[in-house]
């Protein structure tokens, strides 16, 4: 028979073991709250994946018909990426593979960081949400965007744009050059300025008009420029004024008739000349004269007859008068 004091000990055992389960079992309600919680968060973005899918995929189209229609082929583009399946599969690349999952204890580490950033992900949706809200809103859809950035990516793929990327990268020193360059051209053309302020001040203190002296420059450049452009200075150019003789020649004769100014005025006789031609530098410049006169005589002689007409196109009587006739007719 038992004593009377075993059924308080089998009260208080059983009052033990009910605490527990209770616990556990609040333990439960709390998790499965978590996971409802969770599969509601889950069952939203669900809801959404089918539009975005099918965005997804009139983007894969319209993508395709345009490297279609800018001579990429599609068919290519896979057999690119089976190649890079092939190269997936390398030894190297698998051995890769192996050491991520001989650490894969580092790599659950990164897991449950990652899964720690679920309300992270929640608020960057609702960001995203709101935004494409305001997009509709203001009539610029995300498809329009969406569409443009296609149209980049195909445009950045061309062989013509990667061939200038190739060459920006393999020149890069000298475009680097040249951007630093055009940094400084800022500080050069401020520079340019204080110069001609100086210059503008510099010129009032002197009591010169600079809009004068600018409209006298300016109307000097046009009538230069209209010089240049006209029949007379090709006709110069090509007369011999500018040949290297004869430009020598003008400056000697410029700097002797110079020296001579700077000279006291005198007198001189007929005898006077007669005396000064015995000298050889006088008689150089005699002879320098006498050859000018043949030379010039033949240039007037060539002249006449290139502005006089030919016998034969004289049919007339009169015009034939005009002609004189030798002395021998």
């Amino acid at each position: 028979m038992d004593s009377p004091d075993s059924k308080p000990a089998s009260d208080g055992s059983s009052r033990a073991s009910e605490e527990p389960i209770e616990e556990r079992m609040r333990e439960m309600n709390d998790r499965m709250a978590r996971i409802e919680d969770k599969l509601d968060r889950l069952t939203g973005l669900l809801d959404t994946a089918p539009n975005l899918l099918a965005t997804v995929g009139d983007i894969a189209d319209a993508y395709a018909e345009r490297a279609a229609e800018r001579g990429g082929d599609v068919d290519e583009r896979l057999q690119a990426a089976g190649s890079l399946f092939v190269r997936l599969t390398e030894p190297e690349v698998l051995e890769t593979f192996q050491m991520l999952v001989d650490n894969h204890e580092d790599l659950r580490g990164a897991l449950e960081t990652v899964e720690s950033l679920e309300g992270r992900a929640a608020m960057v949706v609702d960001t995203v949400d709101t935004y494409l809200m305001e997009l509709e809103a203001r009539g610029d859809g995300v498809d329009t965007r969406v569409e443009a950035l296609g149209e980049l990516a195909v445009t950045l793929t061309e062989t013509e744009v990667l061939e200038t990327f190739q060459i920006a990268v393999e020149r890069h020193d000298e475009l680097r050059s040249t951007v630093e360059m055009l940094d400084s051209i800022p500080d050069q053309i401020a520079m340019a300025v204080d110069v001609f302020d100086d210059f503008i001040m510099r010129a009032t203190e002197h009591d010169v008009d600079v809009v004068e002296l600018t409209e006298h420059f300016a109307d000097a450049l046009r009538r230069l420029t209209d010089f240049v452009q006209s029949p007379e200075f090709e006709t110069l150019v090509e007369s011999g004024v500018f040949d290297p003789k004869a430009v020598d020649i003008v400056g000697r004769l410029a700097g002797s008739m110079a020296t001579v100014g700077r000279e006291e005025t005198d007198t001189s006789g007929f005898f006077d000349m007669f005396r000064a031609m015995r000298r050889e530098d006088v008689r150089r410049a005699i002879h320098f004269l006498i050859r000018f006169g043949e030379q010039f005589g033949e240039s007037l002689d060539r002249q006449d007859e290139e502005v006089a007409p030919p016998e034969a196109e004289l049919t007339s009587d009169a015009d034939r008068q005009k002609i004189p006739s030798s002395p021998g007719e």
